[in-house]
Order: structure tokens, then C-alpha cells, then sequence
């Protein structure tokens, strides 16, 4: 499997890793019984407690837990997501400038390449639940167009609907999980405290699985998690090997870039008369 990002120290300190998932255990606990956090709420924290803590996946889900309550103080954001998927064999990659609110939940995406100018809003309950597309050049022509998140002509090019983009879904998702997975052997953890992207300081968990069966859904995954702000800004995928001694092949690849917070995101945002939009 091909590095896609580098690091101070090539080898895993899992002394580190240990107690620094310690200590992401002792204030998820305190969270758990809080009364101030949300994040106590929700049902992902009592099935991390059920589970088995022992598993070598513990630590990378408390980790990730922890992260989770950071996105708990995030009421939106905006960022440039270059996502790069495996669809029909052929590798895929888009960029696109997106808004995210998280209540009541709002999407407003703008692409960059390919497709330059395409924009894409979506609120469920609005627009008959559905997407509201506006393309570019010719296609323009016949003007805004609601689609179905879920239909073929959405899912042409993407791996998954609208509705499950976002930071809080790519969490949420892949702890749930990392939690049932926790019933499964052969799963090695591996943490690096001093990675980075580009310039960004990042905290990664790398999660490899020895062997395919019909629980495991990927071969290895990466988290990355901005150490400055412990929130998430990045996840890979890998699935097994197509043949006998191949790579590992990249299937899934999400990056949100220039991630910024709370910016105080309005209706209008949202709205296809935004005069800054062209719906």
C-alpha cells in the first residue's frame, strides 16, 4: 500500500497510541456522563462501551470517538472536498467547493473540476426531498432540475448519496463500523501522531485486515484528524488485492480541504435565488 502522506517517524509508537487512547477513553467517559454533552446522547457511545475493550480496534474507535464530540461544536462549515472514488473500474476524481450546515441539514456543493460551475443544493424536506442540480453550457438551458439522491442518473458517479456527505457521517460510519468489527480477529491498528498533509499536522489510524471475509468491508482504511483541532479532514479506503501477491487497490478517497468552521452560514446559502447562484 502506497504512503499517501508523510510522517516524522516511519515507525508506529504504540506506547503513544495507548496513552493517548487512555486518555481520549478517560474524557470520552466523562462525556458519557455529562449533561452537557450531545455527544453523550447518542447511541454510538453506549456500544463502544459494550464492546469488547480489550480488541486492538479499541483505541483507534476511542480516538475517532473523540473526534466525533469535536464535530459536536461544529454547527457548519466550508471546505473544497476532492473525492476520489473507484466506480466501474475506473478511478474517479472531483473537486468542489461545499457548505455544510448541520441543522436543519444543508448542502450546497460547487464544482471546480470536472464539470466547473456545476452546483448542487440539497435539504431534506425541501425540493421534494430531492436534489436540486444546476449545470453549465448547454445543458443550462433547460434550467434547475430535481433528482432523486438516490436514483441511477445521482449515482452514475458517486459511491454514495448526497445525504450521507459530511464530516459527522464519514465519523459516524466508519466507527459503527470499527465497533461491529470488534468481533473479528486479525485487525491491525496502527497510529501516527506526527503526520501531515502538505502543511497540515494531522493525527492518523491506519486499520489493516488480514484477510477477506464477508464482514470485512475494506482491506485498510486511514483516518486523518487535524491535531489542532481534532476534527477529521480526511479518509482512505482500500480493498483487497485483486489477484494473488497484487497492492491493495484505493477505492475510496475523501479530503476536505481548507476546512473552516462555524462561519455563521445563513438560509440564503441554501437558496436557489442566492443571486451569487445560478439555479
Amino acid at each position: 500500500m502506497n504512503s499517501m502522506f508523510d510522517m516524522s517517524t516511519r515507525n508506529t509508537n504504540r506506547r503513544q497510541f495507548l496513552r493517548a487512547s487512555t486518555l481520549m477513553a478517560v474524557a470520552f467517559a466523562g462525556g458519557v456522563t455529562g449533561n452537557n454533552s450531545l455527544f453523550a446522547e447518542t447511541k454510538i457511545a453506549a456500544r463502544i462501551a459494550e464492546a469488547d475493550q480489550s480488541h486492538a480496534l479499541m483505541p483507534a474507535i476511542k480516538l475517532a470517538a473523540k473526534s466525533l464530540e469535536a464535530m459536536e461544536q461544529v454547527k457548519d462549515y466550508q471546505a473544497v472536498v476532492v473525492k476520489r472514488e473507484m466506480i466501474g473500474g475506473k478511478f474517479e476524481t472531483t473537486q468542489m467547493q461545499i457548505k455544510f450546515r448541520e441543522q436543519p441539514m444543508s448542502v450546497y456543493l460547487k464544482f471546480i473540476e470536472p464539470h466547473a460551475g456545476r452546483e448542487i443544493l440539497f435539504q431534506p424536506g425541501k425540493h421534494n426531498d430531492n436534489m436540486l442540480v444546476h449545470e453549465t453550457g448547454i445543458a443550462s438551458l433547460v434550467g434547475s432540475l430535481e433528482i432523486e439522491p438516490d436514483s441511477s442518473l445521482a449515482m452514475e458517479h458517486n459511491r454514495y448519496p448526497i445525504n450521507r456527505i459530511g464530516l459527522k457521517n464519514l465519523l459516524t460510519l466508519n466507527i459503527d463500523r470499527w465497533i461491529r468489527e470488534t468481533q473479528m480477529d486479525g485487525v491491525d491498528v496502527k497510529y501516527y501522531p506526527s503526520a501531515k498533509i502538505g502543511d497540515l499536522s494531522c493525527k492518523v489510524l491506519q486499520i489493516t485486515y488480514a484477510k477477506k471475509t464477508d464482514k470485512t468491508r475494506y482491506q485498510s482504511s486511514r483516518l486523518f484528524i487535524d491535531n489542532e483541532t481534532n476534527l477529521p479532514v480526511r479518509m482512505q479506503n482500500w480493498d483487497f488485492p485483486t489477484r494473488a501477491g497484487g497492492d491493495p487497490v484505493l477505492v475510496e478517497d475523501y479530503y476536505y480541504s481548507n476546512l473552516k468552521t462555524n462561519v455563521g452560514l445563513k438560509d440564503i446559502d441554501f437558496d436557489p435565488e442566492n443571486p451569487n447562484y445560478d439555479f
